[in-house]
């Protein structure tokens, strides 16, 4: 009798404690789950910039004189003529950030960057500071030039990343961002999507030191687009948190921070949607 009052004593508290669990556990959007299932998989070690939704750039050597650019991809070589582009300045050091092939269009897209901005006085650096070209792949002599004039001008200088997702090239710096849209040949700053997120984290981090970097976008799908950005709580300490957002029709629509000194992924999560936070303000 005595064995089974016992036994019936732990199935309740087993019962309370599930039914406990359950009721705490975090009410996580469809579109984060891919990102815990992925710090899930990478927490027993460093967690990287997630690259899992991202088109990374070709394999290729290239070199750049006298306004020619040539680049190389698989054994072929490619040549390009930039005079027209180039009228403003002889001083230009450019270099390939990301070379991106469109084989849906027959198109390869090559993005460059100006990583001469040693100059003390930045009205003396040469416009443009970003280059788009797009050749066709089976008639490279068939190609255009975008030329863009980047604010400030030393916006994106030697350690640029360069990434496709979807219709967009995303170049990166530690915490800038800007990116080409593929289509429409504009480009654009994220920087408002760079505003949304800092403010959410400076909320959270209210009382604590902490330095936000490594501003990416990390997915999109059908217009919602998640950023994410490393918290530390210095600009040469590892991170101590992950925060992202999602962001739709220009505008944030929830956030997810991510405690990265908790031993359990899940129970280091916080999810706040934007309506949740203007009613609580």
């Amino acid at each position: 009798m005595r064995k089974k009052i016992v036994l019936i004593i732990c199935i309740v508290i087993w019962v309370l404690t599930s039914c406990s669990k359950k009721e705490d556990a975090v009410a996580v959007p469809t579109y984060f789950e891919p990102i815990i299932e992925r710090l899930e998989a990478d927490k027993d070690e460093y967690v990287p910039i997630m690259t899992d939704w991202w088109i990374e750039s070709v394999d290729f050597t290239d070199k750049y004189d006298n306004k020619i650019y040539t680049c190389s991809i698989e054994g072929k070589e490619y040549s390009f003529n930039l005079e027209k582009e180039l009228t403003s300045s002889m001083y230009w050091e450019w270099m390939t950030a990301g070379i991106f092939r469109d084989a849906e269009n027959g198109k390869m897209n090559v993005c460059l960057h100006n990583s001469n901005i040693t100059y003390e006085d930045e009205t003396k650096i040469p416009n443009p500071q970003l280059l788009l070209i797009e050749f066709d792949i089976n008639n490279p002599d068939k190609y255009e030039v975008w030329s863009y004039n980047i604010t400030p001008p030393k916006l994106f200088g030697w350690d640029v990343i360069c990434y496709r997702i979807n219709d967009m090239i995303y170049i990166a710096e530690e915490k800038e961002l800007g990116l080409i849209n593929v289509d429409t040949k504009q480009f654009s700053y994220c920087r408002d999507e760079y505003s949304s997120l800092e403010q959410y984290v400076q909320k959270k981090y209210e009382n604590t030191p902490y330095y936000m970097f490594y501003f990416r976008a990390v997915s999109e799908n059908n217009g919602l687009i998640i950023y994410s950005a490393q918290i530390s709580e210095a600009d040469d300490t590892p991170p101590v948190g992950m925060v992202y957002m999602a962001y739709q029709n220009s505008r944030p629509i929830s956030y997810m921070l991510v405690d990265l000194t908790n031993d359990d992924i899940i129970g280091g999560i916080e999810v706040e949607t934007v309506e949740k936070q203007c009613n609580a303000d």
